[in-house]
């Protein structure tokens, strides 16, 4: 993996899988956490007695390292979600974005120090070539990383104790 002459990092060493999943474990807890988003939740704003939850799914496109700190390129996409009676209701579809997550690890536990995202409209290109390497920007761009939208719903069924074939309802 080669990086842009713009980005200035080198590739990573060969990363321990358990240490990828930590890593990948953090980003999507912090996104599904993330209080900055909470003004865009419909579901939360509007019909808080369904008590949403933000459910993550986080793809890695490349990791690298500077120094002490890992550069994860991922691609991301979270949506609020909620329990209604025996179906689930879909509410804001918060983020779908290749964001650059920089993290350290200390005593064992993976730290979200900065997360990036492209600038939108014409500039998204040309963000991205200076976030992520040549292949992260090619995996991007030709549509090989992808974040399967029946994972998450899956994940939240699970969560809000759903059957595996429960409705989902766009509208309430």
């Amino acid at each position: 993996m080669k990086p842009s002459s713009e980005n200035g990092t080198r590739p990573s060493e060969p990363v321990n899988e358990s240490v990828r999943r930590a890593l990948l474990g953090a980003i999507e807890k912090y996104l599904e956490e993330d209080p900055s988003q909470l003004e865009s939740k419909y579901l939360a704003n509007e019909h808080p007695e369904l008590m949403p939850r933000t459910f993550c799914s986080v793809q890695m496109v490349e990791l690298r390292t500077d120094r002490s700190t890992y550069i994860a390129g991922v691609y991301s996409q979270c949506h609020e979600l909620a329990r209604k009676g025996n179906a689930m209701v879909a509410g804001t579809a918060l983020s779908s974005s290749a964001q650059i997550a920089r993290m350290e690890i200390h005593n064992g536990t993976p730290r979200l120090v900065s997360l990036e995202s492209p600038e939108p409209g014409a500039g998204y290109l040309p963000t991205l070539r200076k976030m992520f390497t040549e292949e992260g920007v090619r995996k991007i761009t030709e549509g090989r990383i992808g974040v399967p939208l029946k994972a998450i719903y899956a994940e939240a069924r699970k969560a809000f104790g759903l059957p595996a074939d429960a409705k989902i309802i766009d509208d309430l």
